[in-house]
């Protein structure tokens, strides 16, 4: 996003029709979801259940494959499990819950269904879409990471929930929870050779105080969770994602985890204080995290804290994605959550799509260090732009309603030149110096030759210049003046907008600039774009290939019009001592 807005419109024309959902237009009250799963993933569809509902969906827990297609959608969970027997494509989604470091299930019979079988997928891990994309999966998918969802234990669930699970093995459970004969357990498949390896040596440190169980589900295992003091969690994979279903499971029901540490760690920032992590294959280092949370008093993590905002990151990234396959009508965004932040305001924003994973992670690396962005997922549809104009017109409503004069935004295609602090500095110096400016952009990529200057000048050593117009939103600083204007993008929305209405409407960066906008400019440009990175709008690399080229003519351009400006003598050099 942030380029070419003015081609947005060829864009759709050529393409829209190809990429675009067939969207429900049925109201929100007449819609039914049925989450479907197998016992092991019973955690998961009760907690979007448990969401759906609470944004007045008509949603339950399906345990088997229905004879009859009858509801509105079908969420299906590990459909690998339930053969051959799917609902019909315009009405499921998959929720794609393997790790794609193994290819155990990412074979061609599996990747096909992804490809051909379902109108849209969910997947909960970053990382599983940028692989997904790379063996060109092409049906639109979204993020929707697993998050602890509280009451999840004292949800009903119809149907079995059990799976093969003998009388013996639950009888052995519900005694085991009832009589408190242990303190720290695992569950799952402890069948692979690290597993077995890192349990023998927990259960030879802590004798008689470890149980480990598998093939136990639902109400029988969370009765199990709510008894330990501790949940161990190791991971299957040699070079393994983090089970973040294990992990959010007993989190759910105030139980403490003690895990094994892994690369996406660091994406789960909300785990920090709350997990104790141990280093990746080290059983000594393990032993010493379990001691360490044996040793706690009780309750003393704060869970209720916790749950709180991690619900509400849950409900954020739910709705996100229900707007984004059109469950929910285009005027439902307003309710979204703009920004789960602990902090009422933030002033500095990159937009930056969870579904374009390797954006991000480039973002987080070349930022500067003492410089804090508060990511912000935005709205990703089919036809790009639409989520475009929706996420900028959040943006500036959140910035209006918490009374800010100024927000930056950035996208995570960015570049920041090393000096970037200092001069950025300078900018908001700048700007503090003057009356009548709209936005500040730190990186224009195209312009037309007709653009006018209204004004040119040096500010501490540093040329400044007003246009009349712009259409990049790679670094922009939005004055009040404009996030009210940006605010109204969508003024006329109501209840009985649908989505081919919104293709009427006018792109963000039109609705900018109609009827005027003073742009100011630093020259050379304050940041620069990163190239090779993948773009969020266009299917083809070739047009990133323009935009290096497009970005220096123009500067080119830009500083040929300013210092023109200049040599006419319509500037003041301003020296301001600091």
């Amino acid at each position: 996003m942030g380029y070419y807005y003015l081609l947005i419109w060829l864009l759709y024309v050529l393409f829209g029709k190809v990429v675009c959902f067939n969207f429900h237009r049925a109201p929100v009250a007449n819609i039914t979801i049925g989450v479907v799963c197998g016992p092991h993933t019973l955690f998961i569809a009760a907690g979007l259940v448990m969401g759906l509902r609470h944004m007045h969906i008509t949603a339950d827990v399906l345990t088997k494959m229905p004879n009859e297609f009858d509801r509105s959608y079908y969420i299906v969970l590990t459909p690998q499990i339930f053969g051959g027997l799917f609902p019909p494509k315009s009405k499921f989604i998959i929720y794609q819950l393997e790790q794609t470091v193994s290819n155990r299930w990412m074979r061609k019979r599996y990747l096909k269904n992804l490809k051909n079988s379902c109108t849209a997928i969910v997947d909960y891990k970053m990382q599983n879409i940028e692989f997904l994309r790379s063996r060109r999966v092409m049906t639109p998918i979204a993020y929707l990471p697993i998050n602890p969802i509280p009451g999840v234990d004292t949800m009903p669930l119809s149907g079995k929930i059990r799976g093969n699970v003998t009388h013996t093995v639950v009888n052995a459970v519900e005694a085991a929870a009832s009589e408190q004969t242990f303190d720290i357990l695992f569950y799952g498949d402890a069948s692979t050779g690290r597993r077995k390896r890192m349990l023998a040596a927990v259960k030879k440190a802590f004798p008689g105080r470890v149980i480990s169980v598998s093939n136990v589900f639902g109400p029988p295992l969370q009765k199990l969770v709510k008894t330990a003091r501790v949940v161990l969690n190791m991971h299957y994979y040699e070079n393994g994602m983090l089970e973040t279903p294990r992990i959010f499971e007993a989190l759910s029901v105030g139980v403490p985890v003690v895990s094994e540490d892994s690369a996406d760690a660091y994406l789960y920032p909300e785990l920090v204080g709350v997990v104790t992590f141990f280093k990746i294959d080290s059983v000594s280092d393990m032993e010493v995290a379990i001691r360490r949370v044996l040793l706690q008093p009780p309750r003393q993590i704060d869970f209720d804290r916790f749950h709180a905002t991690s619900s509400r990151k849950f409900h954020t990234m739910l709705e996100r994605f229900l707007l984004q396959i059109g469950v929910l009508p285009p005027v439902h965004y307003r309710q979204a959550t703009i920004l789960d932040t602990d902090s009422s305001t933030t002033n500095q924003v990159v937009l930056s799509p969870p579904e374009f994973y390797a954006r991000r992670l480039r973002f987080q690396q070349v930022v500067p260090r003492d410089t804090h962005f508060t990511v912000y997922d935005g709205f990703l549809f089919p036809i790009r732009w639409i989520g475009c104009a929706m996420a900028y017109a959040r943006l500036a409503q959140y910035a209006v309603r918490n009374n800010m004069e100024r927000l930056t935004v950035c996208e995570d295609d960015v570049d920041f030149p090393p000096d970037y602090s200092m001069h950025v500095a300078l900018v908001h110096r700048y700007l503090s110096s003057q009356r009548h400016w709209d936005f500040f952009s730190g990186l224009i990529a195209v312009v037309d030759e007709s653009v006018n200057v209204t004004k040119a000048e040096y500010f501490e050593g540093h040329l400044f210049v007003t246009i009349d117009t712009a259409s990049s939103a790679v670094f922009n600083i939005y004055n009040r003046s404009m996030l009210l204007k940006m605010a109204s993008w969508d003024q006329i929305l109501t209840s009985n907008t649908t989505y081919r209405n919104l293709q009427r409407y006018a792109t963000i960066d039109r609705h900018m600039v109609r009827g005027g906008a003073n742009v100011v400019v630093m020259l050379p440009f304050l940041v620069g774009h990163a190239p090779g990175v993948i773009s969020t709008l266009w299917s083809k690399d070739t047009n990133l290939r323009l935009y290096g080229s497009d970005i220096e003519k123009t500067e080119i351009l830009l500083t040929a019009k300013a210092e023109a400006f200049v040599r006419g003598g319509g500037y003041q050099d301003q020296v301001v001592n600091y």
